[in-house]
């Protein structure tokens, strides 16, 4: 029991307590907007992608298809070798890139 808590405690110093905190926030706050079939078939017809956006997804893909990180972990944009701006772009336009990167 004892050991319980000194790991406990060492996991908030380091900070893991906060972080999983966040990234749990930030995962609930994702779900709630689910795209819906309608959607990703407006956003293939209505968006244009550049080749370096699709590009981003890609990258972006092979990290998440990897399994490695959650993808609102830190360490998964730093795995994917983006910038925020773009990292961002990715997951607020999953649906609709991956339709144009398979078309």
């Amino acid at each position: 029991m004892n050991n319980d808590i000194m790991r406990d405690e060492q996991l908030a110093a380091d900070g893991y307590v906060d972080r999983k905190a966040r990234v749990q926030s930030n995962l609930k706050q994702f779900k709630k907007t689910k795209p819906t079939k309608q959607m990703n078939t407006e956003a293939k017809e209505t968006q244009q992608f550049t080749k370096q956006q699709i590009k981003d997804w890609r990258a972006f893909e092979r990290v998440r298809s990897g399994g490695r990180f959650n993808m609102f972990d830190p360490r998964a944009r730093q795995s994917t070798g983006l910038g925020g701006e773009e990292y961002a772009f990715c997951m607020e336009h999953y649906s609709a890139l991956k339709l144009a990167a398979n078309s």
